[in-house]
């Protein structure tokens, strides 16, 4: 069969088309013992906008358990980005000045002094500390910048001793989509971990860091109305148990899938260089 003959059946655009797509499609969140993921929250659904601003209300649990985050104040709602997205799919943007979703109790999502996992994805440019997610403080708190890249304080703060670090201040602070995991861990002592990216901190919490505290939580900022979150929010998982190592990658698989940008992977480099190889050719049959 000729070059032409072949291009004219499968033109290069629907060749290459194919191997990106397969390459970004997104998996489908890996599923764990009935009733431990409490709380799903996903960018590119159930965001409900508010009738008047057109900023976010409503961004509703996907878990089933009814667990969503609100902002009935006008001027605190963040909005909803549909243009500057990531990997094609919309975002919550927080404007770093008084935007944040509120969030039930500790105890309504079932993480009340005991191991539990919080995982988000973010995307942000801001140096100054900013919180993810924060309960009373120092209570099931996860911030970013100042004495570290990212911190989680689960349950007290004890001069720096109850605290998990991870990296130098800003390092996540590149405007690139990030996969942040916060734990307590009930194959550790019930110690405290966070981790980004796959990668591990090496500094535990020095003890048992559940706590009794059952403060609201609040996404995007302190509960002291401090350290506004300024920047994307894509997806938001938080599990009542420690999940396990298999457990834990295969979810982390599901969201770099869906909002990590991927880099032209290996197949569509090699279906470029093997589809400009054909065309010269071609071209050289054709003298």
């Amino acid at each position: 069969m000729s070059c032409t003959r072949l291009f004219s059946l499968v033109p290069w655009t629907t060749l290459l088309l194919a191997v990106w797509v397969g390459n970004v499609q997104a998996g489908t969140l890996p599923v764990t013992a009935a009733g431990d993921l409490k709380l799903h929250l996903a960018a590119d659904v159930g965001v409900q906008l508010d009738a008047v601003t057109g900023d976010v209300e409503y961004w509703l649990d996907q878990s089933g358990n009814g667990n969503d985050a609100a902002q009935a104040t006008d001027d605190r709602q963040p909005i909803l980005e549909t243009t500057n997205t990531l990997n094609g799919r919309q975002v919550i943007r927080f404007d770093g000045s008084n935007d944040y979703l509120a969030l039930p109790t500790p105890s309504t999502l079932g993480i009340l002094n005991q191991d539990y996992e919080m995982f988000f994805v973010f995307r942000t440019t801001q140096t100054d500390v900013v919180f993810l997610i924060g309960g009373a403080s120092t209570k099931y708190e996860v911030h970013l910048n100042g004495s570290s890249g990212a911190r989680f304080l689960p349950a007290d703060y004890d001069n720096g001793n109850e605290v998990s670090d991870l990296a130098t201040s800003g390092t996540y602070a590149d405007g690139q989509s990030h996969v942040l995991n916060a734990r307590v861990d009930s194959g550790n002592s019930y110690r405290g971990l966070v981790r980004v990216d796959g990668v591990d901190s090496t500094d535990w919490t020095n003890s048992d860091a559940r706590t009794t505290n059952d403060t609201a939580l609040n996404l995007g900022s302190r509960t002291t109305s401090q350290y506004w979150y300024q920047g994307d929010l894509a997806e938001v998982l938080i599990y009542d148990r420690t999940l396990t190592v298999t457990e834990h990658d295969s979810v982390e698989q599901y969201l770099n899938d869906r909002w990590t940008v991927p880099e032209p992977s290996t197949v569509v480099l090699l279906v470029l260089a093997g589809l400009c190889l054909a065309a010269g050719q071609c071209r050289r049959w054709q003298r």
